[in-house]
């Protein structure tokens, strides 16, 4: 009879795997990282592999789902403790400001998102994930906070929640993209002034 693995076990082997691939992604990109990479990256087998994720593209969603999950959970929690729209986009806004991507591990791990956005060009599977996942998970949630800003009278009624909402992760994948291209570039300070024209805009 085969042996009774517990649920807590298979989770365990499953963030194994996550964190083994997201590794191998860092250190030679996603196109260039295998899943033989993987396998031996995880001390598992492959067929151990198999068992919980049928391809690269496969474990890299699960990956970056956990991530954005994990984290959208804490920044809602936080959101709902500022009283208007203008202060709960001022904090997503230095959320990002404290956070300059000088972490070597991290900015490799930021690296491999935009060449993963990038393949989406040629991958409508992907394209279709990561669209889908922006809609979700990034536009909706400052779409919510604009609407309801212009609800409270806190943001010009005129303006279009939707359009905002891509102009502010515009301005975060714009400058979040140069900093982890170029060391030189300025972050803080370019982040700092999309922020108070963005602000200055919305009222």
């Amino acid at each position: 009879m085969a042996p009774v693995v517990s649920e807590d076990y298979k989770m365990r082997k499953k963030q194994d795997i996550l964190s083994s691939a997201l590794i191998c992604f860092a250190k030679k990109g996603y196109q260039q990282a295998t899943m033989d990479d993987i396998v031996e990256q995880s001390g598992l087998s492959k067929g151990a592999i198999y068992n919980y994720f049928r391809s690269k593209d496969e474990i890299y969603f699960e990956a970056v789902n956990e991530n954005t999950s994990n984290l959208q959970s804490v920044v809602k929690e936080q959101l709902q403790q500022l009283p208007t729209s203008i202060d709960k986009l001022s904090f997503l806004f230095d959320t990002y400001l404290s956070n300059a991507h000088q972490d070597q591990a991290e900015k490799a791990l930021f690296q491999v998102y935009y060449e993963f956005r990038l393949q989406s060009c040629r991958d409508e599977k992907i394209a279709s994930f990561l669209k889908k996942r922006r809609q979700e998970l990034f536009i909706n949630l400052i779409g919510d906070i604009i609407t309801d800003g212009q609800g409270r009278g806190e943001i010009q009624a005129s303006l279009d929640a939707a359009i905002l909402a891509h102009t502010f992760w515009g301005m975060i994948d714009g400058a979040s993209i140069n900093v982890v291209t170029d060391p030189e570039y300025p972050y803080e300070a370019a982040l700092t002034q999309m922020k108070q024209m963005f602000l200055a805009y919305l009222s």
